[in-house]
């Protein structure tokens, strides 16, 4: 469901696979807690495997934005599409969080 892989010194990947949704986040939400507190560099949150997401989900990732945010770092999201990326556009979360749409 999440993997995280560290790319640079400063840079981590968060892989989400399948639905991202009250279930996956209350799962994952230790994982992103702990990433949210330790982690000193900037955070990609890869969903090009996300096939669904809701507003749990959406929270959990703006969680981990505002925390990262709060420690000047960043969040962004890349290979968003489909539904999860009409949700993002809806509420308008792109605005706040980089996202890396997919055609």
């Amino acid at each position: 469901m999440l993997s995280v892989q560290q790319n640079t010194e400063d840079q981590i990947t968060i892989t989400i696979s399948g639905d991202f949704d009250a279930l996956a986040a209350e799962t994952t939400r230790q994982e992103l807690v702990d990433i949210a507190a330790s982690w000193k560099g900037n955070v990609s949150v890869d969903m090009s495997q996300v096939s669904f997401l809701d507003s749990s989900g959406v929270g959990a990732l703006v969680f981990l934005s505002k925390r990262m945010a709060e420690k000047s770092q960043t969040v962004s999201l890349t290979g968003v599409s489909g539904q999860p990326g009409e949700v993002i556009q809806m509420l308008r979360i792109d605005r706040s969080i980089p996202v890396q749409f997919r055609a």
